[in-house]
């Protein structure tokens, strides 16, 4: 390369012409435009994962909620059987022993989630709060979760 060739040398563009100033004008503008729009885009590319995250997120605190219903609704049915005799009440409790680890199990799953979703929200505030960031709430999520907790029929 020549020094004539540099863009950005004071050689090539001489600010005392006017096609010279404007030639400048115009680099400087694409340059920040280009800047601008790779900000743009690394946030919108940002915000876009996160919502997806939260989606996966709320997917599997659903289905786990749905799961932890449905070994407790099949837990109930056998408890609230009455039993005529002992090899009854025994064979009930070999029926349940297995749903109970697998709901304790569930139940572990459901609370990791519920930590997780914790997590998110403190890091949420304290990193970011944006006028274009519209993410899923996960504070209010983390409420909903410790609110089912609480009142879970299940417990």
């Amino acid at each position: 390369m020549n020094k004539g060739d540099v863009i950005f040398g004071s050689s090539r563009v001489d600010p005392s012409a006017p096609e010279g100033a404007a030639k400048g004008r115009r680099i400087w503008i694409t340059v920040v435009c280009v800047i601008a729009f790779g900000s743009v885009l690394a946030v919108g590319l940002t915000l876009g994962l996160q919502n997806h995250e939260d989606h996966v997120l709320t997917a599997q605190i659903t289905q786990t909620e749905a799961d932890l219903r449905v070994l407790g609704g099949r837990i109930a049915n056998i408890k609230d059987h009455e039993f005529k005799t002992m090899a009854e009440y025994v064979a009930a409790y070999a029926q349940v022993e297995p749903l109970l680890t697998a709901y304790d199990q569930k139940l572990q799953e459901y609370s990791e989630l519920y930590n997780t979703v914790q997590q998110r929200d403190q890091k949420t505030r304290a990193d970011q709060y944006s006028a274009l960031a519209q993410p899923l709430q996960p504070r209010s999520l983390a409420e909903h979760i410790g609110t089912y907790r609480d009142h879970s029929p299940d417990r």
